[in-house]
């Protein structure tokens, strides 16, 4: 099979951003059709790749049969229109692809079978299966044979980092996944800022704390609103190193969670 553009070296930092962001409204666009009429035709990709520091990734005995965990996505193909591209790091065992078939009520084996393409990079080193398919031209060309029409298609991955970003704009479909760009808004801190910019109520506490000097600082602050407190509940967020090279600061976070119930009785 020849490889065909986009290459990976084709695509700057800013045409992936721009690129992306031109394909996701279809995400959108096909899901409403999906749920105004489910049986139509339309292609899932699912990469269910986990995406972790490789020193993580290290110490997770049989890391690679993780990419199973999303076969349940094979439900999908009760609709007889569906068809699905699932890659993995390693072959699949047949029985475990009967067992899933077997629970497709309605639909025969062998149809689904039929609308299932599966692909493989044939490698179990401790990285993920995202990277791996990234550095295998030809793989990403023998998916995109699997999708046929791009327009009609979406990629589902098990964690969303800037590699299933740049694998998403590879393929020319949409991420079913949150932009790694607001991965952010999803830590606790970032969830804090969150809520109170919104006006949601939220434990007293504080947020974006990188040092013991800036627990202390606000563990005394937090005694000092809350005179009486016994208990404080600390959030640690050690956020693993991406791909890369880039690590993110250490976020620690103090929250008054138990406030209420470590309040000494009154007389």
């Amino acid at each position: 099979m020849i490889p065909k553009p986009p290459f990976l070296r084709d695509i700057s930092p800013e045409r992936e951003l721009e690129e992306f962001r031109r394909l996701q409204p279809r995400l959108e666009e096909l899901w409403n059709a999906l749920s105004n009429q489910e049986e139509q035709p339309y292609t899932s990709v699912v990469v269910p790749s986990l995406t972790l520091d490789e020193r993580e990734l290290e110490k997770l005995d049989g890391a690679n049969y993780y990419e199973e965990r999303l076969l349940f996505l094979l439900i999908r193909l009760r609709n007889p229109q569906a068809r699905m591209v699932y890659v993995t790091s390693r072959p699949v065992h047949p029985m475990i692809l009967e067992y899933y078939f077997e629970l497709l009520a309605g639909i025969p084996a062998s149809h689904a079978r039929s609308r299932l393409t599966l692909l493989c990079a044939h490698d179990a080193s401790p990285r993920s299966l995202t990277e791996k398919i990234l550095e295998r031209p030809r793989l990403i060309q023998r998916i995109r044979y699997g999708i046929g029409d791009p327009n009609r298609a979406f990629l589902t991955v098990y964690n969303a980092t800037p590699l299933e970003r740049r694998l998403a704009v590879l393929l020319g479909i949409p991420l079913n996944g949150v932009d790694p760009d607001l991965q952010h808004l999803g830590t606790k801190s970032g969830s804090r800022r969150v809520f109170r910019e919104a006006g949601v109520d939220l434990p007293e506490g504080f947020e974006d704390l990188r040092s013991r000097e800036d627990l202390v600082a606000a563990l005394t602050e937090l005694g000092r609103k809350r005179p009486g407190i016994r208990k404080a509940v600390l959030n640690l967020f050690l956020p693993l190193r991406d791909l890369a090279g880039h690590e993110e600061s250490r976020q620690q976070e103090t929250h008054d969670r138990t406030a209420d119930a470590e309040q000494p009785p009154g007389p």
